[in-house]
Order: C-alpha cells, then sequence, then structure tokens
C-alpha cells in the first residue's frame, strides 16, 4: 500500500465515523453544523493565522487566487448560458451551485497530509480568492433569481458584510498583513494557534461524516446532473491544463488541479434557505460532489506521479 492510499484510507476511515455516529444517533446533523461553525470559525483561522503569516510569498502564490477567482467567473458565465431555460429558482439554485469551493472543510486536511506546509501555503492562497466567490459571486447568483429578494435592491454595505464577517477571510487578511510587515507569532500565541490548528483535520473530517447523506431524491436530477456536469468538465480541464503549462513545481500544480475539482462551498445550503430555494436539491448537490470530488482527488494522486 502506497503512502497516498494509506493518507486517503485514514481520511476515508475518520468520514465513516463521523457518518456511524450520526447514524447510530450518537451525534446528529446539528451536532454536525454545531461543529462545522467551531470549524470555520476557530480551528480553521487557527490554520490559516499558522500558514498565511509564516509562508515565504512570490509571485506564483499570488497568482493562486487569480486562477481560483478567474475559473469560477467563466464558469459562472458558462452556467448563465446552459440553464438559461431554467425556471428562476431552478436557475438560482443551478447557478449558486456552480461556483465556489469547499476548501476550509474539505482540502485543507488532504493537503496538509499530502504535501505538509508547501501545499498547504498554495491552497490557503487558492482560498483566498475563493473567498471573494463564495460570499460575493455565488451570493449575488443565488439573490438575483430570488423570489424573497425581488424589488430589493443588493445593497454593498450587505456585500461588505459577508466578508466582514467571515472569520476565515479576515484571519486571511490579518495573516497577509503579518507577512508582508514580516510580523510572526512566538511564545505562547504560537503555541495556542499551533494547538487550536492541529485539531482541524478530524474535527473537518467528522463535520463531513454528519453531514453525508444518501437518500437522495429523485426528482430534479437532471439540473443536479448538469450542474455536476458542467463543474468537473470546466474543473478537469482547466486544471489539466493548468498542470500542464505553468512552469511551477509539481506540488504546486498538482494542488492547483486539485483546488478546481473541489466540492461547492456549503454556503450553498444556508444561502438556499435565505432564498427560499429548494434545500434537498443543493444539499443533494453538495453530497454527490463530496463524494465524487473525494474519489478524483485520490485518483488523480494514483495517476499523476512527480516527474
Amino acid at each position: 500500500m502506497t503512502d497516498i492510499n494509506y493518507i486517503f484510507l485514514k481520511v476515508l476511515a475518520i468520514v465513516a465515523i463521523g457518518y456511524v455516529l450520526k447514524q447510530t444517533k450518537v451525534l446528529t446533523i446539528e451536532h454536525g453544523k454545531f461543529l462545522s461553525r467551531i470549524v470555520l470559525n476557530i480551528t480553521l483561522p487557527a490554520v490559516i493565522l499558522k500558514t498565511i503569516s509564516t509562508i515565504k510569498l512570490d509571485y506564483s502564490l499570488f497568482l493562486a487566487p487569480l486562477i481560483s477567482l478567474f475559473h469560477s467567473v467563466v464558469v459562472a458565465v458558462a452556467a448563465i448560458f446552459l440553464f438559461k431555460k431554467e425556471s428562476a429558482q431552478n436557475k438560482g439554485v443551478a447557478l449558486m451551485s456552480s461556483v465556489g469551493f469547499n476548501i476550509g472543510l474539505f482540502a485543507y486536511p488532504v493537503i496538509l497530509d499530502l504535501f505538509g506546509s508547501s501545499g498547504l501555503s498554495i491552497i490557503a492562497m487558492v482560498d483566498f480568492g475563493n473567498a471573494f466567490i463564495v460570499f460575493g459571486l455565488s451570493y449575488f447568483l443565488g439573490y438575483i433569481y430570488s423570489k424573497k429578494r425581488s424589488g430589493e435592491k443588493l445593497s454593498i454595505a450587505g456585500i461588505i458584510k459577508l466578508f466582514a464577517t467571515s472569520v476565515p477571510f479576515m484571519c486571511y487578511l490579518v495573516a497577509a498583513a503579518m507577512n508582508v510587515c514580516n510580523v510572526r507569532f512566538s511564545g505562547l500565541p504560537l503555541e495556542i494557534i499551533d494547538s487550536i490548528a492541529q485539531a482541524n483535520t478530524a474535527m473537518a473530517f467528522i463535520v463531513l461524516g454528519l453531514t453525508l447523506d444518501f437518500r437522495f431524491e429523485s426528482s430534479h436530477w437532471k439540473l443536479i446532473g448538469k450542474v455536476l456536469g458542467l463543474r468537473y468538465i470546466a474543473g478537469l480541464t482547466s486544471g489539466i491544463i493548468l498542470f500542464m503549462i505553468l512552469p511551477f513545481p509539481y506540488v504546486y500544480r498538482i494542488v492547483t488541479l486539485i483546488g478546481l475539482i473541489l466540492p461547492v462551498a456549503m454556503a450553498i445550503i444556508p444561502y438556499s434557505v435565505e432564498f427560499e430555494y429548494d434545500t434537498r436539491i443543493t444539499a443533494t448537490i453538495a453530497n454527490c460532489m463530496m463524494i465524487i470530488s473525494f474519489l478524483l482527488m485520490w485518483l488523480l494522486m494514483m495517476i499523476i506521479k512527480p516527474g
């Protein structure tokens, strides 16, 4: 068994523990939601502060968030044409689900195990661009087709509030500023941040196990299939092209490729509640993508070796 297989089997085992705990009613989906808030607001920010504040920034890392931003904008344009004949409700769900990636909960722990701090710094920069997509573009695409928001104006202040109230996003800004100003954590603050960050991996995968649900609705499968097809065809195409043409080391190129095939951000579920969309559709999309992305990551790591 290779190290890659060992890592993915370990991840699968932790996710399975979360799923079994839910099935046996030891924990519930409500516990999963609570734990996800801890991950997003405590353990993940600690990882971000520890990683971004200490990495050596160069032009290749500044390219990572631009790749994430540009890819999602292109996919959003394609989605507008692909779903133009759908009803307003279906169009809102489809467009909102076509962009943005679940990097914090899904990718950070795997990338850390596979590539260590070097891979983590790359995916963290990809996630910096992704934050603008999740809290900006995805929200806007869901907003414009919502019946609840009909006649209301989307204010700039409202969008700014989304970013300002995102703990991970604000930690990106703080950590980046510290890096530029050559300020480092040390002593007790560093030990506290490091201790909290170490809890991120296990908690993130337990949360994924608690949120997995295989009771998919049979209706709307055509819409769901089109969303999945668009995301993975676009992600694999862009990722493989970038893997072949980017003049950077293997780790940078494979992490970028992985970053473009990750599942949709879990933010689409609370967005669906706010905009009064069918949350069963968004939950099914998110569940399907978690399974597909996990298998694709495993397959790509087995096929594409350092060369």
